[in-house]
């Protein structure tokens, strides 16, 4: 993917950047206003205006952001689902399988009693 060209990067409505995808919703990461993380499970820099590459780190995608290693899905699911004060340990799961695939709809929260029966 070309990365997004400074023009690309002006907001709409002050909500989202601008890039190639309009399916792409854009929020603000639940730890830091200056980075935005997008529902296909990138993040975007606001002040260098750039997408922070991921990396694989013990078979689970990471990106690095205010100084310090983030799992990637983990932001994602934080950024866009509340929990609420009290709700039981939740653990991530990746409904393909994937643990590099940090779109939102390929990820859920499931708690310690969640069973699946196929």
């Amino acid at each position: 993917m070309p990365a997004p060209k400074k023009s690309d990067t002006k907001s709409n409505n002050g909500k989202k950047p601008l890039f190639d995808n309009p399916d792409e919703e854009w929020i603000e990461t639940y730890d830091n206003p200056r980075f935005l993380v997008s529902t296909h499970g990138r993040v975007f820099d606001s002040k260098m205006c750039k997408i922070t590459p991921g990396r694989i780190k013990n078979g689970k995608m990471m990106v690095v952001y205010g100084g310090r290693d983030h799992e990637l899905a983990s932001v994602v699911l934080k950024s866009f689902t509340k929990r609420s004060r009290g709700a039981q340990p939740r653990k991530k799961n990746f409904k393909d399988g994937d643990a590099l695939n940090c779109q939102l709809d390929n990820l859920e929260w499931m708690t310690e009693t969640t069973v699946y029966i196929d």
